[in-house]
């Protein structure tokens, strides 16, 4: 099972790698426009690149699932770990859009001052994922599904938390009903400003596939 984990990471830190993307970016073009008063193209951005993300994630999610098989076989999964590795990828890839938006909240939790909040609330979703992966595992019996949906139960805990925060410190930015009309190119400059973010993780997966195989 634990096999079945690194077998997958590369396709997970892909995700990540593109989160971070979005978040550096995005959160450079945010601070940069809210310091100079410009709420409403700061919201505009936000809401573009939290959008952006989001149906990513949920594009190639849908994507990978429909091609699993083929995606286990490039990531070297064996008759081993193919069965443990297609139900952890499962549920991962099912809820993507929670780790894309626990990367981007986490940024601008930064971008707005508070990295200890931040800090805080990465090490408390380490923590909770820790206690959940023992009460799937262990008592509940759910084998590697249980760690799955352990992983998903804590960063929809951290996206609720950063949600409740940014709501109430920073509520110009979030989602205002003059943003549902967005222009195509406002998510360009964020992307643009974090491409770089995501070359160093996306190469060090690179190097691992390649080590595996």
């Amino acid at each position: 099972a634990l096999s079945a984990t690194n077998i997958v990471y590369p396709l997970i830190g892909f995700f990540l790698a593109v989160g971070i993307m979005f978040a550096t970016g995005g959160s450079a073009v945010v601070a940069s426009e809210m310091g100079r008063g410009e709420h409403q193209e700061a919201s505009g951005h936000f809401t573009a690149v939290v959008l952006t993300a989001v149906a990513f994630s949920v594009l190639a999610g849908v994507i990978c699932l429909a091609f699993t098989d083929q995606v286990l076989a490039f990531l070297g999964a064996g008759a081993d770990t193919w069965d443990h590795a297609r139900q952890y990828i499962t549920v991962l890839l099912c809820f993507m859009p929670m780790s894309m938006l626990q990367c981007l909240f986490q940024s601008f939790l930064v971008t707005a001052g508070r990295p200890g909040l931040g800090l805080g609330l990465t090490v408390g979703a380490g923590f909770a994922n820790m206690v959940l992966d023992y009460v799937f595992i262990v008592p509940l019996g759910m084998g590697i599904a249980g760690a799955a949906w352990a992983t998903v139960l804590a960063q929809l805990l951290s996206v609720a938390l950063c949600l409740l925060y940014l709501a109430r410190r920073y509520p110009q930015l979030l989602f205002r009903r003059e943003d549902r009309r967005l222009d195509r190119g406002l998510p360009r400059r964020p992307v643009s400003y974090g491409a770089g973010s995501a070359l160093p993780p996306l190469a060090l997966l690179h190097l691992r596939r390649c080590r595996r195989v």
